[in-house]
């Protein structure tokens, strides 16, 4: 973070924003609003939704005990601040956006027209990591920012012809993927080695290691998840019929957890087992693959492009 910009504390946002981004959940990713309110919960590390509603726009120095919120609301709006004022000042040119195809609420979409309101926090945080990289001044273009981080699928992938593996992050929809994409004579393919959620339980803080694997089993276990995986890989593979050339997708592993039956989780075996029947029912084929002597298992969708 910018050496330039003091904080006190970390405050959760405001409980109507909190509403209208569960809201958007259960909408975007056909779930029920109780699911995306515990959704939400995870991700701001309460344990249930009256939980986080009682922490909303309060500081944590408030609370009884030191559990917070991964970033501050209070924070993200004085980045705002700073982004609003290099824009207007010219230290920080967001016409270079235009080289690309602006999807209409995107990142890059509202970055581009200065609506720094309609981005999220922890957007708003990842674009001044990755412009400013510590420094006073902003030593990236916004374009750089879309590489990793622009809930606009197509535009993430239609970047380059082809890239190494590289994390990618929708925080509206609680995601990260890495991927890289395999390009073989003419025929583009996605591949998403991991896919991994942020609307995982609150862990202790004892043994982290133990404890982030025992609260992804959980989540994977809860009604929602596989729910919640499907309907956004759906949209992943709706936006890349329609705005994309990529010809195939792969995916091998969600939450850390392999989709091939012999390597699951025995506790997670219930939620990987809906998704890996899910992925079936959505056209997917699951295929064995074997490289460097090591047995690899995922999930491939054909893409066909009118």
């Amino acid at each position: 973070m910018a050496a330039h910009i003091k904080f006190e504390t970390r405050h959760y946002p405001k409980l109507s924003t909190l509403e209208i981004h569960a809201g958007k959940l259960a909408e975007r990713l056909s779930i029920q609003l109780s699911h995306a309110y515990e959704m939400l919960a995870f991700y701001y590390n309460c344990r249930n939704w009256t939980e986080l509603k009682s922490c909303a726009s309060q500081s944590i120095a408030k609370r009884k005990n030191n559990k917070g919120c991964g970033h501050c609301h209070r924070q993200a709006s004085d980045i705002r601040e700073l982004l609003a004022h290099d824009i207007q000042t010219g230290k920080l040119d967001v016409n270079s956006l235009n080289k690309i195809t602006l999807q209409p609420d995107s990142i890059a979409f509202h970055l581009h027209n200065q609506n720094l309101n309609h981005l999220f926090d922890d957007e708003i945080f990842h674009i001044h990591s990755v412009i400013y990289e510590e420094s006073k001044t902003p030593r990236n273009t916004p374009l750089s920012v879309v590489g990793t981080i622009n809930n606009s699928i197509s535009t993430l992938f239609n970047q380059a012809t082809c890239f190494g593996g590289q994390w990618l992050y929708d925080y509206r929809y609680g995601t990260k993927m890495y991927c890289s994409t395999k390009l073989v004579g003419d025929k583009k393919t996605l591949i998403i080695r991991e896919f991994d959620s942020l609307f995982y339980p609150p862990t202790q803080k004892q043994n982290l290691i133990y404890e982030y694997k025992k609260s992804f089993e959980l989540m994977v276990n809860k009604a929602w998840f596989p729910k919640y995986v499907l309907s956004y890989l759906s949209w992943i593979i709706k936006n890349s019929v329609a705005n994309t050339d990529i010809d195939s997708i792969a995916i091998y592993r969600i939450c850390n957890i392999d989709l091939m039956t012999s390597r699951r989780s025995i506790t997670a075996q219930r939620g990987i087992e809906h998704i890996a029947k899910g992925l079936i029912n959505l056209g997917a084929t699951p295929l064995q693959i074997y490289k460097s002597d090591t047995e690899c298992f995922a999930f491939y969708f054909l893409i066909t492009h009118d």
